[in-house]
């Protein structure tokens, strides 16, 4: 869904992809706690051990969650626009290096320099 919204808005922010982000997580969040819930309370009828290795689980994916995003956030700091178009700009560097003439000249009119491009 945040595809989506990212899609139909272009990356733009604003109030309404704001408060579409805001629905979406909301959304997403109550969804989760409720199958949660579900999981624990069919959980408890078997047994502790299990109830415990749910929350290991949940525990686990968290904290992996959490070290990609820092990955992710590191890798691409150096970028003035972020993870979007930081990548965006790395993949159509290397498309220009391949040897795309779209690209290239995209690049050259945005004032990125490749090696096929340098300008002054």
């Amino acid at each position: 869904m945040l595809v989506v919204l990212d899609l139909t808005t272009s990356g733009k922010g604003g109030i309404g992809p704001f408060i579409g982000l805001c629905v979406i997580v909301a959304a997403f969040g109550v969804a989760s706690a409720l199958v949660e819930g579900g999981m624990v309370g069919d959980l408890s009828f078997m047994s502790p051990g299990f109830i415990q290795s749910f929350f290991a689980g949940l525990a686990a994916s968290g904290a992996l969650t959490s070290a990609l995003r820092l990955v992710t956030k590191a890798g691409f700091d150096k970028y003035s626009n972020g993870f979007r178009k930081g990548a965006m700009k790395f993949y159509r560097a290397k498309a220009a290096k391949e040897g795309s003439k779209t690209v290239s000249a995209d690049l050259a009119a945005a004032g990125i320099k490749t090696s096929g491009n340098q300008e002054a």
